[in-house]
């Protein structure tokens, strides 16, 4: 059924019968039986869109590659022999493998323990030799 634009009137057909007026979307607009013929069939679904999964928290993935080599351990020590401090320094920043951070980390910690003990032996000797020279 079609609505008339001029009286309102409900039709079917190319004209409505009240008024005379043509339907111009009629001619655009299959027949009831025409479109029964036809085999329907669905739209297509809308397009899915991407969304990426969500990120939780920035969690570092070790990554099995960035296994120091032996060759590698022996630049490290090399490099740890000849400058220990900034050797290790080094060695904390700008190697990817957890185990020469931990190694690095490590270095650092007994070097600091022995300019400690150091600089604690040389206050003991200093107390020493002036209570011995009074």
């Amino acid at each position: 059924m079609v609505k008339c634009f001029n009286c309102g009137a409900e039709y079917e057909g190319n004209y409505c019968p009240d008024c005379g007026t043509e339907n111009p979307k009629a001619a655009e607009m299959p027949s009831v039986s025409e479109t029964s013929q036809n085999n329907y069939s669905a739209p297509p679904p809308p397009p899915q869109r991407y969304v990426p999964p969500p990120v939780y928290n920035n969690v570092a993935v070790v990554n099995n590659n960035d296994v120091t080599s032996v060759g590698g351990w022996i630049g490290w020590l090399f490099l740890l022999s000849l400058l220990p401090v900034i050797g290790a320094v080094i060695m904390l920043c700008c190697t990817h493998d957890e185990s020469a951070k931990n190694f690095a980390k490590a270095q650092l910690f007994f070097m600091l323990l022995g300019v400690g003990i150091i600089v604690l032996i040389i206050i003991l000797m200093a107390f020493i030799g002036m209570a011995a020279s009074q």
